[in-house]
């Protein structure tokens, strides 16, 4: 289980720019702080994955994403039910906040958000009281690691900091949706 000592080690390697792995409540993902521009680079170059590919954020509260997302008071409470309450983890896009970084957002302005249920992933987007970035922890295209052994020999020094939690994860990555037309991106 992760302890407090390693969840404030998580926050100080995040908002110092570095890259964390952790199991989500999907896959195991890697992470970074969404608000340096460098550490999505980075994680990018790890992943070794485009830099115009969007990234998901993954918050503990729907009002971490504010900054970052640009919803309409007509759209804002399919968007609560949607994030608060999904059958399975899903993913949804919706449009980027104008000031949102552009590292983060796709060719059409939009950005994907999930709120996660996660207790470790909750507990750190509460220390750091804002999204994180996340990403399956892979190769860009191939499949993602399912262990702790796979994830250390896959990415070994590259990555700043490994948390273990004991949590079930689903083992399979989120599904991603439109917000204003329910249609799935990735099944």
């Amino acid at each position: 289980m992760t302890s407090a000592f390693q969840l404030r080690l998580a926050k100080q390697v995040l908002l110092s720019g570095g890259i964390i792995a952790y199991p989500t409540d999907t896959l195991f993902g890697l992470s970074c702080d969404p608000a340096n521009r460098f550490a999505v680079a980075r994680l990018n170059q790890i992943k070794q994955r485009p830099i115009q590919q969007p990234c998901i954020l993954l918050a503990s509260q729907v009002e971490y994403f504010s900054g970052f997302i640009r919803v309409d008071i007509f759209q804002q409470p399919s968007l609560y039910t949607k994030l608060c309450a999904p059958p399975e983890p899903t993913s949804w896009i919706v449009p980027a906040h104008p000031d949102a970084p552009c590292w983060l957002t796709a060719n059409d302005h939009s950005i994907a958000i999930r709120l996660s249920h996660d207790p470790l992933t909750r507990q750190l987007c509460a220390l750091l009281q804002r999204p994180m970035v996340s990403t399956s922890a892979n190769i860009h295209g191939q499949h993602p690691v399912h262990s702790l052994l796979a994830l250390r020999s896959k990415f070994g020094s590259r990555i700043d900091l490994l948390l273990q939690s004991h949590h079930n994860r689903s083992d399979k990555a989120s599904t991603i949706k439109q917000l204003n037309n329910n249609q799935a991106v990735r099944r």
